[in-house]
C-alpha cells in the first residue's frame, strides 16, 4: 500500500524574551560605632570616663556637669550623615536628657548645626534620633544641654558611605528629517496697527534690606527687630526682650534711629554694636527664664568660636532687664 503523507510542520516557536535585570537597590545605612582612638572630648574626669563606644562597658563622664560639654566622633572617611545613637551609662543612673548635634568635614571646623534632639530617658535603651536631611561630614560633635544626675554618654552614627546612582538616561531618539519648504505666500497688505499708549515709568526697585551691624561679614538669616542709636541712652524696650514692645521707625543698622518690632518666631539671638567689633549668638532658651548672676551658654560670639558660660542677670519684674554681656557681667560693666 502507499505510505502516509507526512504531518505538515510547525512554525519554530521562539523563546520568551529574557526578563531584564532589576535596577540595583539603594544602599542600605551602616550604624557606625568608631573605636575609642577616634573619639575626642572637651573634658573626661578619669581614662574609664572616655569610654563611649555603644554598649562600652563605661561612657563618656565629666568630673562637673555644665551645659556646652560636647564629644566629638572621627568617622573616618567622608560619609553622608543620617542619624545619630545615644546610650546613658552602663555602671550608673546617668544619662544626656538633650543636645545638639553639629558636623563638620574638618577636625578644625568649620561645624554646623544639623539637629537639636531629646537624649535618652534611661542609661541603657539605644535612641536613634534622625537628621531632616542627610548632611556630608567626617566629624560628628555631640553638645549637651541637660542630664540626669549627671553628664554620661555612648554614642554611635547611622550614616550612608555614597549616594544611590541615578538611573540611566533613556537613549535619544534619531531627528526627524526635515519638512518640505512651503511655497512663499504674501500677506494681503494690511494698515499698520495704532502704537499702545506710552505706560507709565517703572518705580524704582527698592534698596536691599539693612545689614545686621555694618562690621559683620555674615548676617545671612537674620532678622533687625531691636535697635538703639549711638549714644548714652538705653533701649526704651520694657518687655525684657519678648519682643513685644513696639515703637520708632525701622531703618538701616546705621541708621540714626531707635526702633524696635515684633520679633515673631525663631530660635536664636544675635546680640551685636552697630559697627559689629562685638557681637554674640545665644540660643533664646538661654535668654530667657529668670535668673540672677547665672551661667549661660554662648554658642560662639566675636571672642570665641566654640560654645562657652558667662553670667547674666533675667530677673522677674526688673524691667531693664536683661542684662546680656561677652563675659560675665561683673567683668563686663567692670
Amino acid at each position: 500500500p502507499p505510505s502516509l503523507p507526512a504531518p505538515p510542520s510547525l512554525p519554530p516557536t521562539k523563546p520568551p524574551p529574557l526578563p531584564q535585570p532589576s535596577p540595583p537597590a539603594p544602599p542600605p545605612s551602616t550604624e557606625l560605632n568608631p573605636i575609642e582612638s577616634a573619639r575626642s572630648y572637651s573634658s573626661a574626669s578619669s581614662s574609664d570616663c572616655s569610654l563611649s563606644m555603644l554598649d562600652s562597658a563605661q561612657a563618656w563622664c565629666v568630673q562637673w556637669s555644665r551645659v556646652g560639654e560636647w564629644m566629638q566622633i572621627d568617622a573616618g572617611e567622608e560619609v553622608m550623615l543620617g542619624g545619630v545613637i545615644t546610650q546613658g551609662s552602663a555602671t550608673d543612673t546617668k544619662w544626656v536628657t538633650s543636645y545638639r548635634v553639629e558636623a563638620s568635614v574638618s577636625a578644625n571646623g568649620p561645624f554646623t548645626l544639623v539637629g537639636i534632639f531629646e537624649g535618652n530617658s534611661d542609661q541603657a535603651t539605644k535612641e536613634l534620633r534622625m537628621l531632616n536631611t542627610i548632611f556630608r561630614a567626617r566629624y560628628v560633635r555631640f553638645i549637651v544641654g541637660g542630664w540626669h544626675r549627671g553628664i554620661a554618654m555612648r554614642a554611635g552614627l547611622l550614616v550612608w558611605y555614597y549616594m544611590p546612582p541615578a538611573p540611566p538616561a533613556p537613549p535619544t531618539l534619531p531627528p526627524s528629517p526635515p519638512l518640505p519648504p512651503s511655497p512663499p505666500q504674501l500677506p494681503p497688505p494690511q494698515p499698520s496697527p495704532p502704537l499702545p499708549p506710552m505706560l507709565p515709568p517703572s518705580p524704582p526697585l527698592l534698596p536691599p534690606p539693612p545689614p545686621i551691624a555694618e562690621g559683620l561679614i555674615d548676617t545671612s538669616g537674620w532678622r533687625l527687630v531691636r535697635r538703639v542709636k549711638a549714644g548714652s541712652a538705653w533701649h526704651p524696650a520694657t518687655d525684657q526682650l519678648l519682643g513685644t514692645d513696639v515703637y520708632g521707625t525701622p531703618s538701616s543698622a546705621t541708621a540714626d534711629e531707635t526702633f524696635s518690632v515684633e520679633f515673631g518666631a525663631f530660635d536664636q539671638f544675635l546680640f551685636a554694636t552697630g559697627d559689629g567689633a562685638k557681637w554674640l549668638i545665644a540660643d533664646k532658651e538661654q535668654v530667657y527664664g529668670w535668673y540672677w548672676n547665672s551661667q549661660r551658654t554662648i554658642i560662639r560670639s566675636s571672642m570665641s568660636e566654640t560654645p562657652y558660660l558667662a553670667r547674666w542677670y533675667r530677673r522677674d519684674g526688673t524691667e531693664e532687664d536683661p542684662w546680656i554681656s561677652l563675659t560675665d557681667h561683673s567683668t563686663a560693666v567692670a
